[in-house]
């Protein structure tokens, strides 16, 4: 996209910045109370989206963007919807000129203040099907997303030396490259789930199994064939690509005697790992915990042998922020595979004025608790942040480092950000809770006050 940077400056919407959409804007929110607006021309009938980046890059602007007539009322406000950053998707209902205004959420402003909007008739991918695919075969891809024409597919291929794992992959729109999303390439055979619920299918181990529950209430079935003695582990992929799945895998045996059944071991994500004891074929079944159904609840079950004894980490945020003079608790989950040793994560080259006190966290269990200090002298800016998760394997030392995520996609970066004292600070008591459905909980926190600050402090989920 055509790119400019923000002049100077103007807390008036009667001297805004023009700008021709669509188009890229890189700005600074330099001063308290500081407001960046802009004027556009649109279209009666264009959707048109506006996407804010500064917190999922390590910016202490909490960001607020708002959309408003030629005449100056507001039409449309958005926070919080990527992390502290807000998302806006408008179709405009008559032509004319509109104005967009971006502030800081506290009206705070300072020299690292920093963002980048999209905004435009852009193409924007919501979300693939399948989420994967076999190295060296091409195959089809569902599309669903905005701004994207009549484009409903795309042709994939997958290269024979393309790299395995997770890899992005954006959609070529009539109007440009659109967003990516994740896609994972395997070695093994790729099968898809035929159309018609219940229906059974024979498959021979290894492989991906791909499918849908379009219907609420819908469980597939496929029949697997195992030898005595084998292990595999049988993986669901969907909450990490965005689906609304909330799996439930079951594996039973000839006589539907129920072998081992599994929910949310990574997310929302199900997971299975099993030693057949007998050979013969196996029932295999997957459902919504919520028995829902939709285009939006598919799935991908990778049914692998089990890989060497090994872990990973992840944090559920890739932007952190700390006040001066107190600390953030930032929550870990260990990723086991075949590992059951305990795990310490520790900080890595943490700025002066940052301290991290590692955490063990016991080989019977796959999440823990990090705290992240930030002394009163602290230097106020973001940094790069690095967390180490470490773990002994057949006798050696092995460090991996901590994967932060945005959203249900691995961040290329992440970011803590130091801000100036806070008047108050609350601590949990309750580190965790249980709630059942149409049920309610209480948790439990501790508010300190520090000087002389009487205002009400409202917490909210």
């Amino acid at each position: 996209l055509p790119e400019a940077d923000k002049p100077a400056p103007t807390n008036s919407f009667d001297k805004p910045m023009l700008v021709e959409l669509p188009m890229g804007v890189s700005g600074i929110i330099r001063e308290m109370g500081e407001i960046d607006w802009f004027r556009f021309h649109a279209r009666k009938g264009q959707r048109l989206l506006f996407d804010v980046d500064a917190s999922r890059s390590g910016s202490p602007l909490d960001p607020s963007l708002a959309l408003f007539s030629a005449a100056g009322k507001e039409l449309l406000r958005s926070e919080d919807v990527n992390v502290f950053d807000p998302f806006i998707d408008w179709v405009v209902l008559e032509d004319g000129d509109y104005l967009l205004q971006l502030r800081d959420f506290r009206y705070q402003g300072g020299g690292n203040f920093k963002y980048h909007l999209v905004a435009g008739e852009v193409p924007f991918l919501d979300y693939i099907f399948p989420f994967g695919g076999q190295r060296g075969q091409p195959l089809q891809l569902a599309l669903k997303g905005r701004n994207l024409g009549d484009q409903t597919n795309m042709l994939l291929r997958v290269g024979p030396s393309a790299p395995l794992g997770m890899q992005g992959v954006r959609a070529r729109a009539p109007r440009g490259m659109s967003n990516e999303r994740s896609f994972e390439v395997s070695e093994f055979p790729e099968f898809m789930e035929g159309t018609n619920a219940g229906t059974t299918n024979v498959l021979m181990l290894p492989l991906n199994i791909n499918g849908r529950l379009a219907e609420a209430g819908e469980t597939d079935t496929f029949i697997v064939k195992a030898e005595s003695g084998q292990r595999f582990v049988f993986e669901v992929m969907a909450s990490r690509f965005g689906s609304r799945l909330d799996a439930l895998l079951t594996l039973t045996g000839t006589n539907d005697t129920v072998l081992q059944r599994n929910d949310d071991a990574v997310g929302a994500d199900a997971r299975i790992d099993y030693t057949f004891t007998s050979s013969g074929t196996f029932r295999l079944t997957i459902r919504d915990l919520l028995d829902r159904g939709g285009d939006d609840f598919g799935y991908r079950i990778a049914i692998r042998p089990p890989a060497k004894p090994d872990f990973s980490a992840r944090i559920p945020v890739d932007s952190v922020r700390v006040h001066r003079g107190s600390c953030v608790v930032v929550p870990v989950d260990v990723v086991r595979n075949g590992f059951s040793g305990p795990v310490q994560i520790s900080g890595e080259k943490l700025p002066l004025g940052l301290t991290c006190q590692p955490v063990l966290i016991p080989g019977d269990a796959s999440s823990g608790r990090v705290e992240i200090e930030a002394a009163a002298d602290a230097p106020t800016d973001s940094f790069t942040m690095r967390l180490a998760a470490m773990g002994v394997i057949e006798g050696k030392r092995v460090s991996r480092p901590v994967q932060a995520m945005s959203g249900e996609r691995p961040a290329r970066e992440s970011w803590i950000t130091v801000l100036e004292k806070s008047p108050f600070t609350v601590q949990w008591i309750s580190l965790n809770g249980e709630v059942e459905q149409n049920q309610s909980t209480t948790l439990l926190a501790v508010a300190r006050r520090q000087d002389g600050f009487t205002a009400d402090i409202k917490i909210s989920a």
